[in-house]
């Protein structure tokens, strides 16, 4: 469910391109911000959480490839972590909200893996958020033992879905 982001549809180099960019430009400021290990597990769960949301939404036998859904992931916690910290998010949603028109009018493009990146981005947000005392002014240091617990409900959740979206296609496959 994650390797569908470390490869790309070679019809067009565009998308491509876009991914890496948006990796570089927010990677840059969310990867400082949260650590290297935190980081990385934003963009899998969101990876993964873009493939099981198109697992659930669309035909689960056409295959989507690509980096968007981690991307989309990135773009939520950033929202999310720069609103917490009182930061200024009207670009992010602009962003955000722009890069959802073209998700859903350009041809080819898997709406459904942008939108589940994005959920799943945010819901790994708020996990770090609520387990790392985030918020300006709090003196508390941030839980490594509650977020790690944080991530691995969140990654359990994502593959009791998958199994059960899985059994789902099996049923319906057997009885079509």
């Amino acid at each position: 469910m994650a390797s569908y982001a470390l490869v790309h549809d070679v019809s067009g180099p565009t998308h491509l391109l876009l991914n890496m960019l948006a990796l570089w430009v927010i990677g840059r400021v969310l990867e400082p911000a949260l650590g290297w290990w935190r980081f990385v597990a934003l963009y899998v769960l969101s990876a993964v959480g873009g493939a099981v949301f198109a697992l659930w939404v669309s035909d689960p036998l056409q295959p989507v490839v690509g980096a968007s859904g981690a991307v989309y992931g990135m773009f939520a916690a950033l929202f999310l972590l720069t609103r917490v910290r009182g930061g200024q998010v009207r670009s992010i949603a602009v962003l955000i909200g722009l890069n959802l028109v073209f998700s859903f009018l350009l041809p080819g493009v898997a709406w459904q893996v942008h939108v589940g990146g994005l959920l799943t981005g945010a819901v790994v947000a708020v996990v770090f958020s609520l387990a790392g005392g985030l918020r300006p002014g709090r003196a508390r240091v941030p839980s490594v033992g509650a977020q790690a617990a944080g991530l691995v409900v969140v990654a359990a959740a994502l593959a009791a879905l998958t199994v059960l979206g899985a059994a789902r296609v099996t049923v319906a496959g057997l009885l079509g």
